[in-house]
């Protein structure tokens, strides 16, 4: 996610360039860049713990051993780095490298077998066969199938032989009938079109297996209820989307639809937030992991 949120400032900012002067508008672009950037980094690290809560686990590919040892481990669009952080306190003999293209500032007790660095998954600034294991997600909001596809040989490139790739992608369409969250869904999705970008979780799978250079191609799936009737993992989620669709996203849906933010908000919004307190809202998350032959 941290691929697009370099994106999401610039599209804020273009939205306020129109309507304040030069002078006022620098104050104002840095403070919304500001915000925008402290809500990914809520939404990212929430999202970490509500992951690790679903599949019971941080990782699913066998890098046990590796990393108990010492391994190289890279986390691209690594967002606040909690995972990577976590990791490192556990794993102190492996070396973690988080990749972001707009790097959160980082914590002054960072772990010393971790760090951060500025770059773009469509080029990452490693030599080939470097890592044990790369681990990313959440790209298909970010990227059209094509670039998609290069950020999957590039994490390959600079994977070694016999070491790992991972990916964690949802499907946030719901499952069962929740008219208002599915309107927020489609229109999110038709806002992507507009960007040549479509969601392709049902295509992942393919895509790893046409690169030719994976082998042992695994996936897991699972079913998550956002809101209350899911627990704490339940409320997790639908703190995550809140952000998401509220927040970074809640004035380009209202544009997209023809509302103003406050009609979005009290209209369409508010009803999907009802759906997620006393429905039964089920949206599907996948893991893929592959060995590099």
């Amino acid at each position: 996610m941290g691929q697009g949120l370099t994106k999401r400032i610039k599209r804020k900012r273009s939205l306020i360039s129109q309507q304040r002067s030069i002078e006022s508008d620098t104050d104002s672009n840095s403070n919304i860049s500001t915000k925008i950037v402290l809500q990914e980094n809520e939404r990212t690290s929430i999202y970490f713990t509500y992951l690790r809560g679903l599949f019971n686990s941080d990782f699913s590919a066998p890098i046990e051993d590796v990393l108990i040892l010492n391994g190289k481990i890279m986390e691209t669009a690594c967002g606040s780095g909690s995972w990577l952080i976590d990791m490192a306190l556990r794993y102190p003999n492996s070396e973690f490298i988080g990749l972001d293209l707009n790097p959160s500032p980082l914590p002054t007790n960072l772990p010393k077998n971790t760090s951060f660095i500025k770059g773009n998954l469509q080029s990452i600034p490693y030599e080939d066969e470097e890592f044990d294991f790369l681990k990313t997600g959440e790209l298909q909001v970010d990227f059209t199938e094509v670039e998609y596809k290069h950020a999957i040989d590039e994490m390959i490139r600079v994977t070694k032989r016999g070491g790992w790739v991972e990916i964690n992608e949802p499907d946030i369409y719901p499952l069962r009938h929740a008219p208002n969250y599915a309107k927020i869904v489609e229109s999110f999705y038709g806002l992507l079109a507009l960007r040549g970008i479509s969601v392709m979780t049902d295509k992942l799978q393919y895509m790893l297996y046409s690169t030719n250079s994976l082998q042992d191609i695994q996936f897991d799936c699972k079913i998550i209820n956002v809101g209350p009737q899911g627990g704490e993992l339940g409320n997790q989620c639908a703190e995550v989307y809140t952000i998401y669709f509220k927040d970074l996203y809640g004035q380009e849906l209202a544009d997209h639809l023809g509302l103003t933010y406050d009609e979005y908000l009290q209209t369409l919004w508010k009803n999907a937030e009802e759906e997620m307190n006393n429905s039964c809202i089920e949206i599907r998350y996948y893991r893929f992991w592959g060995q590099k032959r």
